[in-house]
């Protein structure tokens, strides 16, 4: 998807709704790293719809394993990349299992985006 602009005020609605007033997030700009993940199905949704046709809804299966290799900053733009190793499609169902590793990077320019979040995850997709 495109991508996702970081701004104080997502930061400070995602510090009211979790509660971590951590100050390098509310007086520096630095969002929280979970703040990022929950931007992931907007983000994906387009890759996702290529594989499901007639669009999807996102179900998280939860991560693996998650590195957290930088941050953001307000005014830099997030996006995510996507590697899939298998998908699973059950005959009669409506959903495809993905086991991907997804990348969240800092979008500077026509260039590759910086990594700032990496890891393993299977998500699990419907056709809506």
């Amino acid at each position: 998807g495109d991508p996702k602009l970081i701004t104080q005020e997502s930061i400070h609605e995602y510090a009211r709704m979790s509660g971590d007033n951590n100050p390098l997030h509310l007086q520096h700009g630095v969002p929280h790293g979970m703040l990022l993940l929950t931007w992931l199905p907007t983000l994906l949704e387009p890759v996702f719809s290529s594989f499901i046709e007639g669009g999807v809804s996102l179900i998280d299966e939860g991560w693996e394993r998650i590195q957290y290799k930088g941050f953001g900053r307000v005014g830099r733009f997030v996006c995510a990349r996507l590697k899939v190793f298998s998908t699973q499609v059950v005959p009669g169902k409506r959903d495809v299992t993905f086991s991907c590793i997804i990348t969240i990077g800092l979008k500077r320019g026509e260039g590759e985006p910086t990594v700032i979040v990496t890891g393993s995850r299977t998500l699990r997709c419907f056709k809506k």
